[in-house]
């Protein structure tokens, strides 16, 4: 991404309970932006719960609309190959940070 100009924070949460608002609201004031990606589905997942609440602590700051990036809405395969498709990869994420930048509240 770096040769598109772009310069990502990356914030691993290490935990949801209790989530580390302070830490990512702070990147989210430097970036304004916001782009939560997991293994789990969108509807419904923890990265649904970040994005609620930094939005409660940073609507002001951010630049873009929150993104998600989550897996593909259908049970997970036990095939090896079949799972690395159906989950979240370097490329979701890139894709969806891209669409952020290019992306204006």
């Amino acid at each position: 991404m770096r040769g598109d100009g772009i310069d990502a924070e990356v914030i691993d949460l290490r935990t949801l309970i209790p989530i580390d608002v302070e830490t990512v609201v702070q990147a989210v004031r430097k970036t304004g932006r916001l782009v939560v990606a997991h293994e789990a589905v969108t509807f419904g997942g923890m990265g649904a719960e970040v994005v609620s609440q930094i939005v409660e602590h940073a609507w002001g700051e951010l630049k873009a609309p929150p993104a998600r990036v989550g897996s593909r809405f259908v049970p997970i395969p036990f095939s090896e190959p079949l799972e690395a498709d159906v989950l979240t990869g370097m490329d979701d994420i890139v894709e969806s940070v891209r669409a952020c930048m290019n992306s204006s509240s």
